[in-house]
């Protein structure tokens, strides 16, 4: 209907143009027929209207046939502010509750460690210096609570946390051993989403949470995930020593939050609580490296802090804490190495680190961003930089990712910024293939 009155109404204005043309072209005639002096001449008010009918005409021919295409480019901008506003609030409201969660954390230690026990131990003023208290220059004594206040260290000796998940209730709690007698007791408790099958897990795609003693490798942040996954998640050490065995596969079990304003039933596999209390998990867990994650299937668990056997966690647990510490010499090493081709600026030896086929940094490509630190390394005769609280933060067989803080100094230019390189094993070596900067609240600093 819109295109018929538009053609319509292009009609009438052209009908109205061609009857003022015809008006005009009579008048001359008759001026002549009457050997008049000077023809009628159209007053300025109709060659106004005549101008101004033209200029509708185009106008309208161009809106009628470009209406599709700007409708579309309209909508797609539409869909594209609409789609990065929704990350922004997202972001937004992330923050707001882990800003809230760091607090309600503060709270919660203090309620735990309450009736910790508090040791003096005496130290020599020429002795070692104890990195986990603080020197009282009168007495010369440290106090040691009995968690190393964070983060003096990213991953702790003793193991403070463990959890449990049990499938059957769709519950988790978070397991704290502060108590004076080493015995385990509930800190928190969470409602949770799990596999849409029952069962224990066997195959990957089977949509089955599986079941046994699994510990926290690795960590992920907002910037890494699918909005899916929600602000962080937990990855768990599965498959274990014994599903190999058992010949069970599958890969990617992983403790996480979950998209805003979604509601859902399952999982496909997965742990999934809300974001409000993955946020809260962190809060206690940091980076969690290390924590026993136990997952069971029983109605009728009703002492859940009587499950874990601290004596074999703690055995098991040695054995992840140094495969992590053998991951953290092996690119604490490489990172050294990259970090040495940088400050002798030849680019030849910088760029024997990095994937030149699958490079992204800072929206460039490999080429653009040799070509930038060339530049670099020309405009400046020295370069310096420092690395510290390097941390691995996910490891596969094939991929790395390492987070720490970087300083850079060269003439007049100097920064302070967490720093994250994601490598990707080529040909028997690790080389980087993504190299970004992050939030100070990513690295837990």
């Amino acid at each position: 209907m819109w295109n018929n009155r538009l053609i319509f109404f292009i009609a009438m204005l052209v009908k109205n143009l061609q009857f003022r043309h015809n008006t005009w072209k009579h008048g001359r005639e008759i001026a002549r027929a009457y050997d008049r002096p000077k023809p009628v001449q159209l007053d300025k008010r109709a060659i106004r209207a005549a101008t101004i009918t033209i200029a509708v005409i185009i106008l309208s021919s161009i809106a009628y046939f470009s209406a599709p295409y700007v409708s579309k480019a309209y909508y797609t901008a539409s869909a594209i502010i609409k789609k990065q506003t929704a990350k922004i609030e997202i972001a937004r409201k992330t923050e707001i509750i882990r800003r809230a969660m760091i607090h309600e954390k503060k709270k919660n230690e203090e309620n735990i460690h309450k009736k910790a026990q508090i040791t003096e131990v005496t130290t020599p003023k020429t002795g070692p210096a104890i990195d986990t208290g603080r020197l009282n220059p009168e007495t010369d004594t440290v106090k040691r609570s009995v968690k190393a206040p964070f983060p003096d260290k990213f991953i702790t000796k003793a193991m403070d946390y463990c959890i449990i998940v049990n499938k059957a209730g769709r519950t988790m709690y978070l397991l704290n051993n502060s108590d004076e007698k080493g015995l385990w007791k509930i800190v928190e408790k969470f409602s949770i989403l799990v596999g849409r099958n029952v069962g224990q897990k066997m195959a990957e795609g089977d949509k089955r949470t599986p079941e046994g003693t699994y510990f926290i490798i690795g960590r992920k942040e907002t910037e890494e995930l699918d909005a899916i996954y929600g602000p962080l998640v937990y990855m768990l050490n599965y498959p274990n020593e014994e599903d190999r065995k058992a010949g069970r596969t599958g890969q990617g079990i992983w403790i996480h939050g979950t998209r805003e304003d979604t509601t859902r039933e399952a999982t496909r596999g997965c742990v999934v609580l809300n974001n409000k209390e993955i946020i809260n998990l962190s809060g206690y867990l940091q980076l969690g490296i290390g924590t026993p994650v136990i997952i069971v299937n029983d109605s009728g668990l009703t002492e859940p802090q009587k499950l874990p056997n601290t004596a074999q966690l703690t055995a098991l647990r040695e054995r992840i804490l140094s495969e992590y510490d053998s991951r953290q010499s092996e690119f604490g090493n490489i990172v050294m190495q990259w970090k040495q081709a940088w400050e002798s600026r030849n680019i030849d030896s910088y760029s024997e680190f990095y994937d030149s086929d699958k490079f992204s940094g800072e929206g460039m490509r490999w080429g653009a961003w040799r070509d930038k630190k060339q530049r670099i390394f020309e405009a400046y005769s020295t370069i310096s930089v420092e690395v510290d609280k390097l941390c691995v933060s996910e490891f596969s067989e094939t991929t790395a990712v390492v987070m720490f803080v970087q300083s850079y100094n060269s003439k007049n230019l100097h920064i302070q910024k967490p720093k994250k390189l994601s490598f990707m094993k080529s040909d028997g070596r690790w080389k980087i293939f993504k190299e970004e900067t992050f939030s100070r609240q990513e690295l837990l600093l």
